[in-house]
């Protein structure tokens, strides 16, 4: 009896594997700030004080700026995946089969890492003040967006520069399409990250590209509630240190081979003040046009 795999399978199973959690199980790629190192355990980022610059007067001499710079870090953490075939043979696998197999470990591993940058976005965003929007009583609309940004906006010097992003539900990309200012707006354009990977929909407005992601993603402050979030790509980082890879063992008491899936990676708040909470009404019953 053979101990080893299938080769050919198993280098057509990896690289699907990769190919579909590159694309598709990890929706949030690309919408941060990667890492500018890796050392050991741990990925650092530089970060770098605001430059001032002064005007040349005659015969004074010009002071010297000396903005802080340092780096920051964060270990970096595992996920895994463990699936099974039984009484493996590569050739009589069909395509659909295997496919399936791969979309499967992909999208679990994507999901955990997905919701690790949720986590990480929810331990940065306000629940009062500026940089909360509160909008769990009554139906979203693009004036408390516009409101509520501009407050975020002015108070901590974020540019508008196209690297704003919103991760929000289908309910609140809902309620904002009663909105003509939201819903008349342009569709996003094949350079967006979740755009380019295919993974969800999405427009630009508002100086903010808005992704929809799976309503399992955002929490639930209430049975009636959800929150959703807005930050700027430079100020969140996040590195993935090892995309999707795959090791085979021969499980002789079951009679099967085993393939586990691992990625790696993390990430960190780069400057205070990063991210905006959105919280939205999830039991509207009916909306109103605007």
């Amino acid at each position: 009896m053979s101990q080893n795999a299938d080769n050919l399978f198993v280098e057509q199973y990896n690289s699907m594997v990769t190919h579909a959690f590159q694309p598709q199980g990890f929706i949030l790629q690309g919408m941060f700030t990667p890492q500018g190192k890796i050392v050991g355990r741990k990925a650092y980022w530089p970060t770098f004080g605001r430059a001032k610059a002064n005007e040349v007067t005659r015969f004074v001499e010009l002071a010297l700026d000396n903005p802080t710079s340092s780096q920051v870090n964060a270990d970096l953490r595992t996920w895994a995946h463990l699936g099974g075939v039984a009484d493996f043979d590569g050739e009589r696998m069909e395509a659909n089969e295997m496919q399936a197999l791969t979309k499967a470990a992909a999208m679990g591993l994507g999901r955990e890492i997905d919701l690790a940058c949720i986590t990480l976005l929810d331990a940065q965003a306000p629940s009062a003040g500026t940089g909360f929007i509160n909008a769990g009583a009554a139906q979203l609309t693009s004036a408390q967006i516009q409101l509520g940004l501009a407050a975020w906006v002015d108070a901590n010097n974020i540019p508008t520069d196209g690297q704003l992003y919103a991760g929000i539900s289908m309910n609140a990309h809902q309620q904002l399409m009663s909105d003509s200012s939201y819903s008349n707006s342009e569709w996003v354009g094949p350079d967006l990250p979740f755009k380019t990977n295919g993974v969800s929909q999405g427009r630009t407005w508002n100086f903010i590209n808005w992704v929809i992601l799976p309503a399992e993603y955002l929490p639930r402050p209430s049975a009636s509630t959800m929150d959703c979030y807005i930050w700027h790509k430079p100020s969140i980082g996040w590195t993935m240190n090892k995309q999707a890879t795959s090791e085979w063992g021969r499980d002789i008491k079951l009679g099967a081979w085993l393939v586990r899936h691992e990625a790696s990676g993390c990430g960190i708040a780069l400057r205070q003040n990063a991210v905006m909470r959105l919280r939205i009404k999830t039991d509207l019953t009916t909306l109103t046009k605007v």
